[in-house]
């Protein structure tokens, strides 16, 4: 079952490829929880697959260690492949080894490491816990061409590389949460229209005019221009985001 993330990664990257967008959105279940605060329907409007996902995740999680990681998360599948490409690797010292089991049960991914010389495995994600929580010094180590590494200087690296990449991008003024405003310069295809959305940046980011864009939509001019795409359907009982995208195609 765990194959199984590799599957979903090929996917992924398949329809990444073939329409040049970030398709997987819909059906994304961390983009279903960020948007929670939106209100039920929205989420079953825009993200009711992501939904779904979610909640099987969720059960998922009550009865499985790291369900997520290890079934359905294609991040996880690449990293498993960077990982197998690495020169690093930890390594089991067998004549100091008392197989005690200690690393056994401190691996978050349930890899078998006192019965393992060299941890090859794609589902290791080096995160030192069996190294830090041995007993026994230097029986495990975490290697680089055959020079051994301390757990502390491979997870500073990383709080360095993931915070300090967020730190460079604010000081240049590249980092963004929320997505930018929608303004002449913006080009958008109908697969990229969201329910946070207002007409009129429809009609700016799709380079439509504002009439043109309520004449697709079928909408009276009772609805102001400012209106989300989401709210439509406070008026309009039927209306909903996915029905826009295919009127605007």
């Amino acid at each position: 079952m765990r194959y199984l993330k590799y599957i979903i990664l090929i996917v992924t990257l398949y329809f990444a490829w073939i329409t040049a967008g970030l398709w997987v959105n819909p059906y994304d279940p961390w983009a279903a929880y960020g948007h929670a605060s939106a209100g039920f329907e929205s989420l079953i409007d825009e993200y009711s697959i992501g939904l779904i996902i979610l909640i099987v995740i969720l059960i998922g999680s009550l009865l499985y260690d790291r369900f997520f990681c290890k079934y359905l998360c294609s991040m996880g599948a690449f990293y498993g492949i960077a990982s197998k490409l690495s020169p690093s690797k930890i390594i089991r010292n067998e004549n100091t080894c008392v197989n005690c089991g200690i690393c056994n049960k401190n691996c978050p991914v349930n890899i078998k490491v006192s019965e393992l010389k060299e941890i090859k495995s794609a589902e290791c994600i080096n995160c030192q816990s069996c190294i830090l929580s041995c007993p026994k010094n230097n029986t495990l180590e975490f290697k680089i061409s055959n020079k051994s590494i301390k757990p502390v200087f491979v997870l500073s690296l990383v709080f360095v590389l993931f915070f300090g990449g967020i730190g460079i991008t604010k000081l240049m003024g590249i980092y963004e949460i929320t997505p930018p405003p929608i303004t002449s310069e913006t080009k958008i295809n109908p697969e990229e229209i969201k329910g946070y959305m207002t007409l009129e940046e429809l009609s700016i980011g799709l380079s439509m005019h504002i009439n043109e864009v309520y004449k697709k939509l079928d909408l009276p001019e009772s609805i102001l221009k400012d209106t989300k795409v989401k709210d439509i359907k406070n008026t309009i009982l039927d209306f909903d985001v996915e029905g826009a995208r295919e009127k605007l195609r």
